[in-house]
């Protein structure tokens, strides 16, 4: 009697439990958590693990049709491919949105971290750091530009990018710097351009679901009543509005990030041994 597998991959001959089941292609299998749970593995496997943290919120709206605000960064994201998960109980914590003016909540999982997304400045005030960096806040009394925040967490396998700094314009021969810029995204930074809001980066396009799916997008900054600028691709709200919840996405200009999300797959196919007489 010879067994054989049907591949050289490893695959998982008892299926993992816990968060919302996908059957991805033929022979794999994904759990995605978007909020807390637990994954309990009775038998170590092989897998591809996502991780995005919550996205920053944008900054505070001043109110002012002249000042500028900056949109959230997006959560960090940790993409590990051919991971041994030995077998046991895992728990998994969804990082929330940050709200106005907060950085994103981290998101943590088979022990990868995957850091909050900077927020956004207030007006004036600097994009804070983060899985990637909001952007700046524009004050239309400066003259200077003011910086977006940087992705502080490249030493932990976290991919993001800066937030964009101030957009400035010549108004009656005076330097101004009071545009938002975008936060940063975790496939681009955030923008910045004269005499209007930065758009948001744009994030990943990651196929683990089976599908190709951007996770991890900018918010947009803001000005004022200022039309809208775009999110990043992945979740980035578009100037004054939300991130999307389960990507990651920073909040635009004056509105909460998104929360983040978890995704672990594996080869799983019931009966992959088969007896040769």
């Amino acid at each position: 009697v010879v067994r054989l597998r049907r591949s050289a991959t490893p695959v998982a001959s008892e299926p993992a439990t816990g968060g919302t089941i996908i059957r991805v292609g033929s022979g794999y299998r994904a759990h995605k958590f978007t909020t807390d749970g637990t994954l309990v593995v009775p038998k170590s496997i092989i897998a591809d693990v996502l991780l995005v943290g919550g996205g920053g919120g944008g900054g505070e709206n001043s109110n002012d049709t002249n000042n500028g605000f900056g949109g959230g960064g997006a959560g960090g994201l940790v993409y590990q491919t051919n991971i041994v998960i030995a077998a046991g109980t895992y728990n998994v914590a969804i990082g929330a949105g940050g709200a106005v003016g907060t950085n994103g909540g981290d998101t943590t999982a088979f022990g990868f971290t995957a850091f909050g997304g900077g927020a956004g400045g207030a007006h004036g005030s600097s994009g804070k750091n983060g899985g990637s960096g909001g952007g700046a806040g524009g004050k239309w009394a400066d003259n200077a530009t003011t910086p977006g925040g940087e992705a502080a967490y490249a030493a932990y396998s976290n991919i993001g990018n800066a937030g964009g700094a101030t957009g400035s314009s010549t108004v009656s021969g005076v330097a101004h710097a009071y545009a938002g810029g975008g936060g940063g995204g975790a496939g681009a930074p955030g923008q910045s351009i004269s005499g209007a809001s930065g758009a948001g980066g744009d994030g990943l396009a990651i196929s683990i679901t089976g599908q190709s799916v951007y996770y991890a997008g900018g918010g947009a900054g803001s000005r004022g009543i200022q039309a809208a600028a775009a999110g990043g691709a992945g979740g980035g709200g578009s100037s004054r509005s939300v991130g999307t919840d389960g990507l990651g996405g920073g909040g635009g200009g004056g509105a909460k990030g998104g929360s983040g999300v978890v995704i672990i797959r594996y080869r799983y196919e019931p009966g992959t041994v088969i007896t040769v007489r």
